[in-house]
């Protein structure tokens, strides 16, 4: 079901690059899901970032995408405990950009 959903993102594209259009890259859907099912954050990629970014951003994550992820965690206990047992469903892997 996620991973539909996460597909989902990545269909309902269109906009600068159409809804099949690979290039310059494909358009990538994800889905950030807490333990208990919770969806946390969703993204979509497009030309400003990754589909990745955009669900940590929804989601409520300061992330910073270099060669390794930089994340500065959230104060509170409890979110920092969905983020750390949750699941990203991603359509494709991040590009080598």
């Amino acid at each position: 079901e996620m991973m539909r959903q996460a597909i989902f993102m990545a269909q309902s594209g269109g906009g600068e690059r159409g809804t099949h259009g690979p290039y310059p890259r494909p358009i990538c859907g994800a889905v950030l899901v807490a333990k208990d099912g919770r969806i946390l954050g969703k993204g979509r990629s497009n030309y400003a970032g990754h589909a990745v970014e955009f669900a940590y951003k929804e989601a409520g994550i300061q992330a910073t995408p270099l060669r390794e992820w930089c994340v500065a965690w959230p104060s509170d206990s409890k979110f920092r405990k969905d983020i750390s047992e949750s699941t990203l469903y991603v359509t494709l892997e991040p590009t080598a950009e």
